[in-house]
C-alpha cells in the first residue's frame, strides 16, 4: 500500500505547476540527523515448540546528501551515512545485552517534488540502499551486510533561495530472509543549493 501511495505522489509531481521549482541543473549538499528503527521478527522451533520473538533497536546516524536537479521537480541524490551511536537490542521488551549500530550506509535515489506553496513542497523518494551493521555482544562481534529497494516521503521548506530544511520518513530495508526485518528512519536536516 505504501508503495502505491509513493508512486501516485511521484506521478503527481510530473504534472504539478511551477510554484516551488528548483532550477534544472542546480545541485545541493546537505546533512540529516536520523533516528533509525531496526525491527525484526524471528521465528524458531525448539524441541517441537515454535517461538516468535520481536527484536527492536533505535541507533542514531548522520547522513550526508549530494543531489542534482535533472528537471525542476526531479532530482537524483546520493547518500552516505555513518552511525553516531549504538543501541541495545530489546527482545520482547527485555534488554538482550547485544548492541546494534550502523557501520556505514550508502544509497542512490530519485526524488520527485510536489509543490504546495512558494516555499513548501512534499517529496517522495525511490532508490537503492546498501548497509553494513554491527552487532556487539559479550561473546563477540558480528557484521552483517544487506541491500534493498528503498522508498519514503518527506517535506521540504525553503528558508532562503539557497537554504532548505527537511523532515522525512524512509524505509531503507524491508527483508524476508531467515527472519523478517525492516530498517526505517525518521530524519531532519538542512541542505544548501548552488
Amino acid at each position: 500500500m505504501q508503495r502505491k501511495i509513493i508512486c501516485a505522489l511521484l506521478s503527481t509531481v510530473v504534472i504539478s505547476g511551477p510554484v516551488f521549482a528548483a532550477p534544472t541543473g542546480s545541485s545541493y549538499v546537505g546533512l540529516q540527523y536520523s533516528k533509525l528503527n531496526y525491527e525484526a521478527e524471528y521465528d524458531y522451533d525448539y524441541l517441537g515448540q515454535e517461538y516468535d520473538l520481536d527484536l527492536e533497536a533505535e541507533p542514531d546516524a548522520l547522513i550526508g546528501r549530494v543531489g542534482y536537479f535533472v528537471t525542476d521537480y526531479f532530482a537524483l541524490e546520493a547518500r552516505v551515512d555513518m552511525g553516531l551511536s549504538d543501541e541495545e537490542v530489546t527482545v520482547e521488551d527485555y534488554k538482550s545485552g547485544v548492541d546494534v549500530g550502523v557501520d556505514y550506509m550508502y544509497g542512490l535515489y530519485g526524488i520527485g517534488y510536489l509543490p504546495l506553496a512558494d516555499t513548501l513542497a512534499l517529496y517522495a523518494l525511490l532508490g537503492y540502499t546498501g548497509i553494513e551493521s554491527q552487532f556487539d555482544s559479550p561473546i563477540g562481534k558480528v557484521e552483517e551486510t544487506e541491500s534493498d529497494f528503498s522508498y519514503g516521503v518527506g517535506a521540504e521548506v525553503n528558508f532562503t533561495p539557497t537554504m532548505a530544511g527537511s523532515v522525512e520518513y524512509v524505509t531503507y530495508l524491508d527483508e524476508s530472509d531467515q527472519y523478517d526485518f525492516t530498517l526505517t528512519a525518521i530524519s531532519a536536516g538542512l541542505s544548501y543549493r548552488f
